[in-house]
């Protein structure tokens, strides 16, 4: 994994594998860019992979506080300018996604294609209240956050992505965290989805309850050109959860479907 220096003096770490058209992966909020591990190896199979740990998270977890969701467009924009790529897929999950759809938006002519995977383009307010909390008792109950992201039976066998999660959320710096969930909780990005003309394929997960099925097919119907996938059976972190199978949409919405 290298360092590069993104902006406002701070570091991140990026891993890069494979080769082809390259494909940018933004994890979501509290996670890092170990979220993505089980799906790096399936795409790097046919293209160039990249991931990095957003700013507070991971790597770069003594960066300055993002400000803005559009601190996060900027680095990324220096992150694509530093690799020397000038055009890339883009893959955001959850708040990420988020990110995914601004940059999409305000960088077109950097963007060949782009995934949003379990996210959101509308408020969520219950996510304000979820900051102000963790600002004053400290991290949430992770059994309450883990019973909406993963099946039953996952937690009860505490796998491996539960471990992980759970990690992310005792961890989680609320200094970082806290700004993340109200820019959640306010994000407006219908204009956003409206501006954007790279193909887009939106894949939602049956049961998340907060970028509900509904939820994406409705940011489906604002896009230009976008295909609509639901995950039946699925739930929130279907990256951590079912690697294989998102890869396998990713790759099947991939370069063919972006010329074409």
């Amino acid at each position: 994994m290298d360092r590069l220096r993104i902006g406002d003096g701070y570091a991140t770490g990026v891993r890069d594998e494979g080769a082809g058209e390259p494909y940018v992966l933004v994890h979501g909020t509290p996670l890092d860019q170990r979220s993505w591990d089980g799906m790096v190896p399936l795409l790097a199979a046919g293209a160039r992979v990249i991931t990095y740990d957003l700013r507070g998270h991971g790597t770069a977890a003594d960066a300055p506080p993002a400000r803005t969701c559009d601190d996060f467009v900027d680095d990324l924009t220096r992150l694509l300018d530093l690799m020397g790529i000038e055009q890339a897929h883009l893959l955001g999950h959850s708040f990420g996604g988020q990110i995914a759809q601004l940059f999409a938006a305000r960088r077109a002519e950097r963007t060949r294609g782009l995934v949003l995977l379990c996210t959101r383009a509308t408020p969520f307010p219950a996510f304000a209240d979820a900051a102000s909390a963790l600002e004053k008792d400290g991290p949430p109950d992770s059994a309450a956050v883990l019973a909406r992201w993963f099946p039953p039976d996952a937690i009860k066998a505490d796998t491996e992505p539960v471990r992980y999660a759970r990690s992310c959320l005792l961890e989680a710096d609320p200094a970082v965290s806290a700004p993340e969930l109200r820019m959640i909780a306010g994000f407006e990005g219908r204009d956003a989805l409206r501006a954007i003309t790279a193909p887009t394929s939106v894949i939602a997960a049956e049961h998340d309850h907060v970028a509900a099925p509904e939820v994406m097919k409705d940011m489906a119907g604002l896009l230009r050109a976008a295909r609509f996938h639901l995950l039946e059976g699925s739930y929130h972190l279907a990256p951590l959860l079912e690697p294989g199978r998102v890869a396998a949409l990713v790759r099947e919405e991939g370069p063919a479907h972006a010329r074409g």
